[in-house]
């Protein structure tokens, strides 16, 4: 999943009855408080309730695509190991008891199970025209900054950067 994508699906109805008439009047058995704010009582008015078959059910075909979307390699792996070793513990002792279980696994080590990390790639810093500048302007309004007070840059004429004109 990415922050651009979603698991729920998008929101074809909205959820909140219609509660007036045609000519804007409520027609709730509820009276509006004075401390209740006008926009929410107006918006809630603008909402219908779609009919049943409108609704949005979940395909088989769709749940299958967001799954392979999950990121469930690691769960999984540590489910093949995890779940033979528990099922034995739980015959061989007879367990029917979860605190077994649960000393089991906060003792037990995941080293092996998980897969190995990537290598920390470490890059030398390279120096080009762009980062330069950037340094430089950023040097400069940082002393900039620091001695304003007092004021030891009056009558200077100190620019920090230039502002283009199109």
């Amino acid at each position: 999943m990415t922050e651009s994508e979603s698991a729920h699906p998008p929101a074809r109805e909205q959820l909140l009855p219609r509660r007036s008439g045609g000519d804007g009047e409520d027609r709730s058995p509820e009276r509006r408080q004075d401390d209740e704010p006008a926009h929410s009582i107006a918006h809630k008015e603008s909402l219908q309730v779609g009919s049943d078959a409108d609704e949005w059910r979940p395909s088989g075909e769709w749940v299958s695509a967001w799954r392979a979307r999950l990121p469930l390699q690691t769960i999984m792996r540590l489910l093949q190991v995890l779940v033979p070793q528990v099922e034995k513990i739980c015959i061989d002792k007879g367990l029917t008891d979860e605190s077994e279980i649960l000393r089991f696994l906060q003792h037990g080590t995941l080293v092996g199970l998980l897969p190995v990390p990537h290598p920390i790639l470490i890059r030398k810093y390279q120096a080009n025209a762009n980062t330069a500048a950037w340094f430089r302007t950023y040097m400069w309004g940082v002393i900039y900054l620091r001695n304003v007070d007092p004021p030891i840059w009056y009558d200077t004429d100190v620019k920090l950067f230039e502002i283009q004109r199109v």
